[in-house]
């Protein structure tokens, strides 16, 4: 069999996978709680946006704490990192761009509106991207100190 993770990535990959499946019950727990028993109202497009990449999230964080995102002598990492980030970042300067110049708003008629799932998406791309650049970093100063 040719993988390119090691045995321990796979078991961390695995763990990445389980908490990212329970981070999705979670979030669809605390969204129809919101919701339902709150009377919190949010745009379904939101709420799809959290429910969707809340897991994805924790998924991806999970991989890069453990040093299981890159396969055994993969480079694919860093260039996909910069471009996560900078997606992000672009997503997070539209988003911005539209709530400062009013064309859309957090809150409309008392619903969280998409632009909310838009910077949540944002914020979930940054944080992947800065995650994965601060984990080479230890990671290069672990293996410089040998």
């Amino acid at each position: 069999m040719n993988n390119k993770y090691d045995e321990k990535q796979q078991m961390d990959r695995g763990k990445g996978f389980q908490y990212g499946f329970i981070a999705a019950i979670a979030v669809d727990a605390l969204i129809y709680l919101a919701e339902d028993a709150m009377g919190i109202k949010i745009s379904g497009f939101a709420s799809f946006l959290i429910q969707v990449w809340t897991p994805l999230t924790v998924c991806m964080l999970t991989f890069i704490i453990k040093d299981a995102m890159n396969g055994i002598r993969e480079q694919t990492g860093r260039i996909l990192a910069v471009s996560y980030g900078a997606c992000g970042f672009f997503m997070l300067c539209l988003a911005a761009a539209h709530i400062i110049s009013g064309k859309e708003a957090l809150l409309s008629n008392g619903v969280i509106t998409e632009e909310v799932g838009h910077l949540y998406i944002a914020v979930c791309m940054i944080a992947a991207s800065i995650t994965y650049w601060v984990r080479q970093r230890l990671n290069q100063k672990k293996y410089d100190e040998e």
